[in-house]
């Protein structure tokens, strides 16, 4: 079963708009072999699309709980949020210089961390409260989702919507509440919604502070603010906007003058570094049909209003063109080696609500074009069979590694070795280092993170010097390499790279003669530093 379901996942989860097509052609035909539907047939249809929502709002909630309260990572990029986040916390910069021998930063922006450096410290540093910080902002934003859009619908609607919303997010497996940017994202989307939907005066006030925080996460943040910033020109007018952006600009500079280890300068070399690397056609056209798609319920909601006496608002027109100005510069800029569909997730909370705006006063029964109801329940279908196939395949995947207790095994070994400086190495599998952040909480040093090696030779750097020398002169005193793996083997996983080996032979070629393999643990071959070079602890 699991199989079946990866095979389809492989082959079918980036085509969207053409398998919500060939639902939609298929229920075209075999209704028109009918009479037109009845309005019984349509009201049912309609019920067990809503329940369709309804069905994903539980599950959603049920496998974020269920994740935040499991020990491991399943992304790749999850520990290194919460790495760079303790160490930030620790007083060491969020992003390094071109030439520092530590080698973690990101093109992310600060908000992308600070927001878990301060739950670390808060709840004290751990996995799961990094985990659980993501998981609060989803569901969060999914409840301030609904309370935007009960300014449009009734509570029965607004709960389908939300369902739906969140029946898309299953699609792309569960980035939506893991520990990157991204929870952060989409909860300042659904808040400066609300705001700017359900708020008198005070709504530029919130909308200026979601927008500064999304600036500061992702460069890419006024695209998402786009459609909510019209919105709140089409309800309050130039002013609010001018207000809500000069506070957004000021949220944005906030860390970087206040904070002594959050540097401008710096954050924009990294992005510099990673906007030169291009776009890719075949990204591309995955954003494009991934885009398509997301757009399907607005456009049949413009047509379904068009088929009924139901004329679009003009606050919907307002914020059409900030939507679709938005995606189509995220499409662009989601194109990059290394980008992908997920940087489109935000505009779902807008996408909806536009939706909901254009039906809210509209009976499905009288709708006179017959492709709207079968074109919805395509759509929804759709989303619904790529969410199983993606959740079935996490899953039994997570469900795998959750077998294993590496995260104990970790533990065992430092408290064995008290005061000693330990790091995590790589090999070619990245699963054991998942739970690299353990050792970083102890050690309170991060001198490699293999994400951002990898991003940073994407981008034409190679490991520095620095980094070579304090492998020679054994900064550290412990690596743990995953058991039975060649110590800084693996490739880089970019395509554009061509399978490069991802740290370089000098790299290696230091490494080995500065350490010896001296005993393993459970789950990792522990490599010290040779007698001599520096005096034992």
């Amino acid at each position: 079963m699991f199989e079946v379901l990866e095979l389809f996942r492989i082959r079918f989860a980036g085509r969207p708009l053409l398998l919500s097509l060939l639902l939609t052609a298929g229920l075209l035909i075999l209704t028109r072999r009918r009479a037109p539907l009845a309005a019984t047939s349509v009201r049912a249809v309609v019920r067990a699309m809503a329940a369709i929502g309804f069905a994903a709002l539980i599950f959603y909630a049920g496998i974020a709980i269920y994740y935040a309260r499991n020990p491991h990572y399943y992304d790749y990029a999850e520990p290194t949020m919460t790495a760079v986040a303790w160490i930030y916390e620790q007083g060491q910069p969020i992003h390094h210089a071109i030439d520092s021998a530590s080698r973690y930063a990101h093109m992310y922006g600060p908000m992308a961390f600070i927001p878990h450096g301060i739950a670390l410290r808060v709840f004290g540093p751990s996995i799961a409260a990094s985990k659980w910080l993501g998981v609060g902002a989803a569901l969060f934003s999914l409840a301030f989702l609904y309370l935007s859009l009960r300014a449009q619908v009734d509570a029965r609607r607004a709960a389908a919507f939300t369902g739906w919303c969140a029946l898309l997010y299953l699609t792309f497996r569960n980035l939506t509440f893991w520990t990157r940017p991204d929870p952060l994202q989409i909860l300042c989307m659904s808040v400066g919604l609300f705001a700017a939907s359900r708020l008198g005066a005070t709504a530029p006030v919130f909308l200026g502070v979601t927008a500064g925080v999304l600036l500061n996460l992702k460069i890419t943040g006024p695209l998402y603010s786009l459609p909510i910033f019209t919105l709140l020109y089409a309800r309050r007018g130039l002013r609010s906007v001018i207000l809500a952006a000069a506070i957004g600009l000021a949220v944005a500079v906030l860390p970087f003058v206040a904070l002594p280890n959050v540097s401008l300068e710096s954050y924009l070399l990294w992005v510099r570094l990673s906007a030169r690397n291009g776009l890719l056609l075949s990204t591309l056209r995955q954003n494009i049909e991934w885009a398509l798609y997301f757009l399907l319920p607005v456009l049949l909601a413009y047509y379904a209003n068009r088929s009924g006496t139901n004329p679009q608002s003009r606050e919907s027109r307002w914020m059409l063109g900030g939507l679709l100005a938005g995606v189509c510069g995220t499409v662009l800029a989601a194109s990059k080696p290394g980008a992908t569909v997920y940087h489109l997730v935000p505009f779902l909370p807008p996408i909806f609500y536009l939706t909901a705006s254009d039906v809210r006063s509209l009976d499905p029964t009288t709708i006179r074009d017959r492709a709207i109801v079968p074109a919805a329940a395509g759509f929804v279908v759709t989303a619904l069979v790529l969410a199983i196939a993606q959740q079935g395949t996490f899953l039994n995947a997570f469900r795998l590694r959750s077998g294993l207790d590496e995260p104990a095994d970790i533990v065992r070994f430092l408290d064995a070795h008290p005061g000693a400086v330990v790091e995590m190495g790589y090999g070619r599998d990245d699963r054991p280092t998942l739970v690299r952040p353990i050792v970083v909480f102890r050690s309170g040093t991060y001198l490699l993170d293999a994400p951002a090696v990898q991003e940073h030779q994407l981008s034409g750097i190679e490991i520095p010097p620095a980094t070579i020398a304090a492998l020679r002169a054994c900064a550290v005193d412990y690596w743990l390499i995953p058991q039975g793996e060649e110590p800084f083997t693996g490739p880089n996983k970019y395509p554009a790279i061509l399978l490069k080996p991802l740290f370089p032979e000098s790299f290696r070629q230091a490494f080995f003669e500065s350490y010896e393999r001296d005993g393993r643990t459970q789950y990792y071959d522990v490599w010290q530093c040779r007698p001599g070079i520096k005096p034992r602890r």
